[in-house]
């Protein structure tokens, strides 16, 4: 009879559960694996058994489902809904088949092989009670692990001497090490890479498995011969550009060459080619892009081939109304509102993009929802930008230039009108593309023009003049330097793996809102990295450190708010709201409504550091109810904030006395908070929700400073869309 359960198998609603057996008996729970030696972390990836592993609310439904159906006097419409749910939870169940398990076992058996394990034996074990009930389990006996004696490789004897050279010198499997066969593939492929990059476009394994290998018992060594064809080298003699336009204006032929990293003459180099590729493709003029080789214009011969560059372009214009999300530049706040725009994609034939836009919105909505302080801004602007301007060392030279007038209301809590900036912003910059696996792979110079006049109550104005005598707001910056940066993350929004670098050298000269307050002169440096590294499917730990720094040369001139330096929010230390942070109290000089303009003034020193955990709930394979999908777009995250800002700009007499704040100033009036935070996976990157204590708090005197000797256990909240790096 127990030789009857494991031959038979029904289709119906499970369909892997023995014929005649209680389908719970066979349900697997767990799946572990035993070893003598190597991890058992990854094995799983290995077999196709899964455990079954059910969302929090199916187990809630499968409970409340099993008691109505148990009971009699509910009603028989929901006894039929719950039915339908029990199933629909049913079908995600694994169970248990032996001729599975045993395919299972020869898997992990050829894995052991790979890594020298010849002689391996695996086997499993399904515990169908005790405490172990539900378990599948593997067993691995390893034994004895061989080591490699000689790896050779045969069939490049006509690759030229450089070439030759260059696979030599990316040799990483070491002989007299244990065989490790995933190694050798990897390398055996890179070798492979390299022959196409350097113009042997048809090398290729010359057999099928690409290597051979050969066991020396007596020695437990083995040797492994890999034979490569590696062909004619061969040049590219002809490029032939191909567009299918469907009835849009079409880029030049000369620019789509110009995008090109190859040339006719060249050797042929594939990494050039699937460059060539991304370049048109960034371009956005495009919906499709291939490259290949042709013969239907001229015949391939065995030192040339002939290239065809297909494009098919998308649609150049459009328009609309549309709401907004952005963040200002070099702020980390949100903000909300509304656009209407019209765009085009290739204005000039040449991929030319420009913009015309009008907006307006709410300033950092944060503070908006937990303070109610309005913070209102209106643009009317244009964006222009050329994607290729020239190459330089072969790298590609953008152009982009933005032409802005902003008008921005902010409400006060002490008086009845609003501070107004009325600004004109002019920003030019040109930016280097380097290639993707430079950790700088961005070098952007720019040049800022803004010109305005801050509108500022009366009343607000003398409390102002009389805290800072003889010194004046921006009433015009011209500012340039550049930024640098590389982002290698897995993905913008939803990154599990990566880092990303960020960082900007700048210089600049002001005027004063005042005729009689002479000019003003700052330079500054900035930087923020991050790295995010994936613990398991579920689990991202990320770090991200940010460090500023103003110099400022005549105090008499106040800087503008978007070059100063902030802390708190959302996007810097949690448990301060935007602006609030601060390494000393405000001046005592400052009375009224004039305090409000110390969060125009800002800081000129900046340090802060970011740790969060980032857990996310899993989609289950066979999950197709809208709870199991909603929950899977859930994430937990924790985090710890450190930082503060230094040097704040209130005081400015610190400026003109050298009596600015050190390193060692900042780290000791470091804030620390921690809290909690709520995900929930939109199309444009998570929508977040944190809740953020003040662990450590500087400013608190008479040995208050630790959360548990204020007792102030009010989080501060904060909303936003993204991660907060």
């Amino acid at each position: 009879m127990t030789l009857a359960l494991f031959l038979v198998f029904q289709s119906s609603r499970a369909e892997d559960t023995p014929l005649g057996a209680d389908p719970e008996d066979y349900r697997i729970d767990r799946i572990v694996f035993t070893t003598d030696s190597i991890p058992t972390q990854g094995l799983e990836s290995i077999i196709q058994t899964r455990a079954t592993s059910l969302l929090i609310t199916d187990e809630i439904i499968e409970f409340y489902a099993k008691n109505v159906l148990s009971r009699s006097h509910y009603p028989e419409w929901l006894r039929q809904k719950m039915r339908g749910h029990l199933e629909d939870i049913e079908a995600q169940f694994q169970y248990y088949v032996e001729d599975r398990a045993n395919e299972d076992c020869e898997e992990l058996r050829l894995y052991l092989s790979e890594l020298g394990f010849h002689n391996a034996v695996v086997t499993h074990t399904f515990h169908f009670t005790g405490l172990q009930a539900h378990t599948l389990e593997f067993v691995l006996r390893e034994g004895k692990q061989t080591n490699l004696s000689a790896l050779v490789y045969i069939g490049l004897d006509s690759v030229d001497r450089q070439t030759k050279q260059l696979l030599e010198e990316s040799r990483t499997v070491e002989l007299n090490q244990p065989y490790n066969e995933i190694n050798i593939v990897r390398q055996s492929d890179g070798f492979i890479k390299i022959l196409r990059d350097r113009g042997y476009y048809y090398s290729s394994y010359s057999n099928a498995p690409p290597f051979k290998r050969s066991h020396y018992k007596e020695r437990n060594t083995d040797s492994v011969t890999v034979w490569i064809r590696s062909g004619p080298r061969v040049k590219i003699a002809n490029i032939h550009m191909v567009d299918s336009t469907t009835d849009q204006i079409s880029v030049s032929t000369n620019t789509r060459r110009k995008m090109l990293s190859f040339s006719e003459g060249d050797w042929y180099d594939e990494s050039k080619v699937r460059h060539s590729q991304r370049e048109l493709l960034g371009l956005g003029t495009f919906e499709i892009v291939s490259i290949d080789t042709t013969s239907l214009w001229q015949p391939m011969t065995d030192s040339t081939i002939n290239l065809l560059v297909y494009t098919k372009s998308r649609q150049n214009g459009a328009f609309g109304l549309a709401p907004l999300v952005n963040k200002n530049l070099g702020e980390d706040v949100w903000n909300l509102g509304a656009e209407a725009y019209i765009s085009h994609q290739n204005l000039f034939a040449g991929a030319q993009r420009g913009r015309l836009f009008i907006r307006g919105t709410v300033q950092d909505i944060n503070r908006f929802v937990t303070s109610g302080r309005t913070e209102l801004e209106g643009q009317i602007g244009f964006d222009f930008s050329q994607p290729y301007l020239t190459r330089i060392f072969g790298h590609r030279v953008d152009q982009s230039l933005q032409m802005r007038y902003r008008l921005n209301r902010t409400s006060s809590t002490l008086t009845d009108d609003p501070i107004t900036f009325s600004q004109l912003i002019s920003r030019l910059n040109f930016t280097l593309r380097l290639a993707d696996k430079v950790f700088i792979n961005r070098i952007s110079p720019y040049f800022i023009g803004t010109f305005g006049t801050p509108d500022i109550p009366e009343d607000v104005q003398l409390e102002f003049s009389s805290a800072y005598p003889m010194r004046s707001l921006a009433d015009q910056l011209f500012q340039f330097g550049f930024v640098f940066g590389g982002d290698h993350r897995d993905h913008p929004f939803l990154t599990t793996q990566g880092n990303y670098l960020n960082g900007s050298l700048d210089y600049g000269f002001l005027t004063a809102a005042n005729p009689d307050v002479r000019s003003a002169r700052f330079a500054r440096i900035n930087a923020a990295a991050a790295q995010f590294i994936k613990l398991n499917k579920t689990d991202v730990f990320g770090m991200k450190f940010k460090l500023g720094h103003i110099w400022w040369s005549t105090s008499s001139v106040f800087l503008p708010e978007e070059v100063v330096y902030q802390a708190g929010g959302g996007n810097s230390n949690r448990a301060w709201s935007y602006r609030e942070l601060r390494s000393s109290p405000l001046s005592d000089t400052l009375a009224g409504a004039a305090k409000e303009l110390h969060e125009q003034l800002g800081n000129g020193t900046i340090v802060e550091a970011s740790f969060e955990y980032r857990w996310k709930f899993m989609q289950q394979v066979k999950a197709e109810n809208f709870w199991s999908s909603q929950l899977s777009r859930l994430g937990i995250t924790g985090f710890i904030d450190i930082g503060n800002v230094a040097n704040s700009f209130d005081n400015a007499d610190a400026y003109d006395n050298d009596l600015l704040a050190g390193m060692t100033d900042v780290l000791n009036n470091a804030a620390v908070s921690t809290g909690l935070g709520l995900r929930y996976d939109t199309p444009v990157g998570p929508f977040r929700v944190d809740l953020a204590w003040k662990f450590y708090d500087p400013h608190n005197a008479g040995g208050q400073q630790f959360l548990w000797q204020s007792k102030r256990y009010s989080p501060e909240i904060s909303v936003g869309l993204g991660h907060a790096f």
